[in-house]
């Protein structure tokens, strides 16, 4: 049983049906965008890459971690800024969003 839900679970991770995978969507993005809200858009790219590492993060550490803590929403779920914080925070950023997805 276990077995097949970690199947399942890993299908849906990469699972692009319906959807653009998360390399196909971050890849080739100029970095001139990666701060910048788009006209009738709420958030940039920037924001919603955080959005979803901060929030997988948070799902994972819920499913390991014996003594989780819950995270207050929204404020830690989106970052402060429309633009990475510093020259690497977006390369850094798909990596622990990787490193997560993987564990």
């Amino acid at each position: 049983m276990a077995d097949s839900i970690r199947t399942t679970i890993a299908r849906l991770l990469d699972w692009e049906d319906a959807h653009a995978g998360f390399d196909k969507v971050i890849g080739g993005l100029p970095r001139k965008l990666r701060g910048q809200v788009p006209n009738g858009l709420p958030y940039s790219p920037w924001q919603l890459l955080e959005h979803i590492r901060l929030t997988q993060q948070d799902i994972l550490d819920f499913c390991v971690n014996p003594i989780y803590e819950e995270r207050d929403w929204p404020d830690d779920y989106w970052p402060k800024t429309a633009s990475p914080p510093s020259p690497t925070a977006w390369d850094e950023s798909i990596a622990a969003f990787r490193n997560d997805r993987e564990a």
